[in-house]
């Protein structure tokens, strides 16, 4: 029976537990965040567009827009006519209206719901049915280039333009458009859609219509060419090298209130668009995200230090990530080194991933080469932090290194080892006196001698404390922590000194 090789190999994995990925969690809220985060979302696009919809208008609406949940191109220019009408933009089924659309509708009280596109985007079937209770306008033409014109049309007759101005975004993609969709629905600007080599006699038509004397190109000439920004009335381009490098020129160049954003994922248009009619009502921003921030939103981030004091995270934490709002905060949020300690060590305490990954460098860790097959639940890990606890003594700061002292509680596992050590020899000897054939085998000695180490864990009132100094270097607006042995020991109330000295005897 190998039995000391079993605890050893385990007990080590423990030793090394900051090198286990912990399982991500939510994110927690900072303890010196001065920014405050709010995210609007639901399970689906259409939920999280009803959840923007009790936000931005609790009191109700007289009207709606209401557009097709899966695809674009009609809805594109649907926050110019939301601002207009101050309206949330809905989203539904194309055959048959969302059962919580409707029920949203009747909470807002609408009178008037304004359907973008044709048939095929939202069926006859649904128009029929909401003529019984509501005025439906529906705005469409033949194709996304009418559609987006008549839509403009539309506002110039109801005297809902306030301005002879014009966008023109590209029609085959949508991040440009929803870019500036939140100012151009703020100044009563049209959304127009183009080819990128060709202006489309729609769109054309339109501009002489509405008298365009200037027009706003969003996107650089990958989408609308020169050649079509040839034939547009006194032209001013805004792109970039991405989709995020346009946004972010947009905000910039149109000179975009930023005390407030409106965060949405760049990669697909359902949650910017319902997003963009709340910016719009607030007067803000959108600013788009992939799966990490590009560096040309964490250049414009950096300038805001200070300057931002609300986000609105529109989508759930599958498309605008925790992980992303991490590394907003990390530009914009200017942290003291108490402060970034604070959020570090409650970040353990939550078994928050995202958050340790941001502050934590393991380059001072022990190594080790011991390979264990051992497997280490989410409830094995929090065993270990139930009695960790904190108390900041005092930070210093020298240019961009700090130190930061600090008093440290948790569990003394040196305590917990030795009653664990204690259980491990009465197993083994109730095992050696067993038939070898009614021994544990390997994997079931393992099991059950990690069901001892967390027994022990759970049985232990007695806490330890030490006193550290902590090794901070400036990283950005905040500030990365150094892991070394000293302080993982710390943070594990003693267990790899304990466990350090275990092998030495």
């Amino acid at each position: 029976m190998s039995f000391r090789k079993n605890w050893l190999k385990f007990l080590l994995s423990m030793a090394l537990v900051f090198t286990i990925t912990i399982p991500a969690m939510p994110l927690q809220a900072y303890a010196a965040q001065a920014v405050e985060n709010k995210r609007l979302a639901g399970d689906s696009r259409t939920l999280t567009a009803i959840e923007i919809s009790k936000e931005g208008w609790t009191a109700g609406s007289n009207a709606v827009i209401l557009v097709r949940d899966n695809n674009f191109p009609d809805a594109l220019a649907g926050a110019v006519l939301a601002a207009a009408y101050d309206a949330p933009i809905l989203l539904t089924n194309s055959q048959s209206l969302s059962p919580d659309t409707a029920l949203e509708i009747e909470r807002l009280q609408a009178q008037t719901i304004y359907i973008l596109g044709g048939t095929g985007a939202v069926s006859a079937a649904i128009e029929e049915d909401l003529s019984a209770d509501y005025t439906v306008e529906r705005i469409t033409g033949g194709n996304r280039y009418e559609t987006s014109a008549n839509i403009a049309k539309y506002l110039q007759d109801n005297h809902k333009l306030l301005t002879k101005k014009a966008v023109i975004a590209y029609a085959q993609n949508f991040p440009d458009a929803l870019a500036i969709s939140s100012w151009a629905a703020q100044n009563g600007v049209p959304i127009l859609l183009s080819e990128t080599n060709s202006l489309p006699a729609a769109t054309s038509e339109a501009l002489t219509t509405l008298q365009v004397t200037d027009t706003i190109i969003t996107g650089g000439t990958g989408v609308i060419s020169a050649q079509v920004e040839s034939k547009l009335p006194d032209p001013t381009r805004y792109g970039g090298n991405n989709r995020y490098e346009t946004a972010v020129n947009i905000i910039n160049g149109l000179g975009q209130a930023t005390d407030t954003l409106f965060v949405a994922t760049g990669l697909n248009f359902p949650d910017a668009l319902a997003g963009s009619a709340l910016a719009a009502k607030q007067g803000k921003a959108i600013l788009l995200v992939g799966n990490g921030i590009d560096p040309s939103v964490e250049t414009f981030l950096a300038g805001k230090v200070g300057q931002i004091n609300k986000i609105y995270s529109v989508g759930g934490t599958s498309v605008v990530k925790p992980l992303v709002l991490n590394q907003i905060y990390s530009c914009i949020v200017l942290e003291q080194p108490a402060e970034a300690f604070a959020n570090a060590m409650n970040a353990i305490k939550a078994l928050d991933q995202d958050t340790v990954d941001r502050y934590f460098s393991y380059d001072g860790l022990m190594n080790s080469d011991e390979s264990t097959s051992t497997t280490i639940t989410d409830e094995n890990i929090a065993s270990f932090f139930t009695k960790l606890d904190y108390n900041i003594v005092s930070s210093a700061i020298n240019g961009d290194t700090a130190t930061v002292t600090a008093e440290i509680t948790n569990t003394d596992f040196a305590a917990v080892l030795d009653a664990y050590l204690d259980a491990v020899m009465k197993l083994a000897i109730e095992q050696g006196l067993l038939p070898e054939e009614e021994q544990l085998s390997d994997e079931e000695a393992e099991q059950a001698i990690q069901e001892l180490l967390f027994d022990a864990i759970a049985n232990e009132d007695q806490t330890t404390t030490v006193t550290i100094e902590v090794n901070l270097v400036k990283n950005n607006n905040s500030w990365t922590i150094t892991m070394d042995d000293e302080f993982a020991d710390a943070i594990l109330g003693g267990f790899i000194s304990a466990f350090e000295d275990l092998l030495k005897e």
